[in-house]
């Protein structure tokens, strides 16, 4: 084996986070080289359009790693690395250089000539960083994003006090994304940016079986206000959603990741089509639920 060790970061919204570990791991072992996660997303609630890293097991479960040989974890090298033994590959080749007018063909010419990189590199760390998903070869793997990938201890208690509270056995999902780091993400990629009002949803979406729906958003308690809802919650007897009270301590995508386990078990699933988040979960349904294309 290689012993070269590549330090990768799981970057960007939970369903990336989740394509950037599944990458990780299937081009290390591939390539045969060692491999170990450092930091991974923690946006504000009240400004997700702001980008902030903190170590990884805040958001997931290292341990899982554990089954592959080549993993190593992040805590037992990092009093190791320094300038002398580390080339920064992501600073280097990555970063600011992804929305260049040209940035489809640089990744292409990264993608065929990463291997060759790494391997004429001569220091024994090498990060990688995030958003690797998108110059190495990604293959969608159902199990890794829905089962193998675990949340953290911290996610998933916070997921069973939820779900106790609930304390709905049958549920529908709705995905309602208005937040405004989508917005501008949509803008960038110069695709509409459709939001209706939450009501409209509600009444309208042809859910097969009338029961509970659960709403996916972040801020709930605040749409009416925003003009996003018609009515206020307390006018509806038929919708579950997350007290932000309960959630004072986390961050938007640990929110986000409470939701995702929420929404697995949830009996139908309607997001937004361009969302990786509502397309993970209409893939794990083997549903086409979007409100935007209904």
């Amino acid at each position: 084996m290689n012993n070269k060790i590549l330090i990768f970061d799981a970057i960007g919204g939970l369903s990336d986070q989740k394509k950037n570990i599944i990458s990780a791991i299937q081009f290390c072992n591939k390539h045969n080289f060692k491999f170990t996660f450092n930091q991974s997303t923690c946006r504000p609630k009240e400004n997700p359009t702001i980008y902030r890293k903190y170590d990884i097991d805040n958001l997931f479960d290292i341990n899982v790693f554990s089954i592959y040989d080549n993993f190593i974890n992040y805590n037992e090298i990092k009093n190791k690395i320094n300038d002398n033994n580390t080339y920064d590959f992501f600073t280097d080749k990555i970063n600011g250089k992804l929305y260049n007018s040209d940035y489809k063909n640089y990744l292409n010419d990264i993608k065929n000539n990463i291997c060759n990189i790494i391997s004429n590199c001569e220091k024994e760390y090498i990060i990688i960083g995030g958003g690797c998903w998108s110059y190495i070869d990604y293959k969608y793997n159902e199990y890794m994003i829905h089962d193998f990938i675990q949340p953290s201890k911290k996610i998933m208690d916070k997921y069973n006090e939820i779900n106790e509270k609930i304390n709905c056995s049958e549920y529908n999902f709705i995905h309602y994304r208005y937040e405004k780091d989508w917005e501008n993400f949509l803008l960038k990629q110069n695709k509409p940016f459709i939001c209706p009002l939450l009501d409209t949803l509600i009444k309208n979406i042809p859910f097969k079986k009338k029961m509970p729906i659960y709403i996916c958003t972040s801020c709930i308690e605040t749409l009416y206000d925003k003009k996003l809802m018609l009515k206020p919650l307390s006018e509806y007897s038929n919708i579950l959603y997350k007290n932000e009270k309960d959630f004072a301590d986390f961050n938007y995508d640990e929110c986000g990741y409470v939701d995702y386990l929420i929404g697995k078990n949830a009996e139908e699933i309607y997001g937004f089509s361009h969302s990786g988040f509502s397309k993970n979960l209409n893939n794990l349904k083997k549903t086409n639920n979007y409100y935007d294309t209904v």
